[in-house]
């Protein structure tokens, strides 16, 4: 049987909407077909939270990044909507790390295993 996208994508964006809400992440994202766009956005509003889409990276596809602060949205522009031809920087993946609630432990371990650090 084949599930219902619609409502995977419904349940998924409550557990988020509700993190979000409540403190536990700053910002969560999904990926999603464009064609749930305004599905996506009408549900993250009826449920208090805010949604910034990133249309540039797949012509099928887009990701939602969910977030209840104002300043949450520039921040994400900041570090994901800018068109770059150079790999992030340590400082950028640290803080990209952080928005999306990492531990440092976590980043440092990322950032070693990219090569960025020589040792954790």
């Amino acid at each position: 049987m084949k599930a219902d996208i619609k409502s995977i994508i419904f349940g998924q964006l409550i557990t988020y909407c509700e993190q979000v809400l409540t403190g536990t992440k700053l910002v969560a994202e999904i990926g999603i077909d464009k064609i749930y766009t305004k599905f996506v956005q009408e549900t993250v509003k009826k449920e208090g939270c805010k949604a910034v889409f990133d249309f540039k990276r797949s012509k099928e596809r887009t990701t939602a990044y969910i977030y209840k602060y104002n300043f949450v949205a520039l921040l994400i522009k900041e570090l994901w909507f800018k068109k770059k031809e150079e790999q992030p920087s340590p400082l950028e993946i640290w803080a990209s790390g952080k928005l999306f609630g990492y531990s440092d432990h976590e980043i440092a371990l990322y950032l070693w295993e990219h090569g960025y650090i020589d040792k954790v």
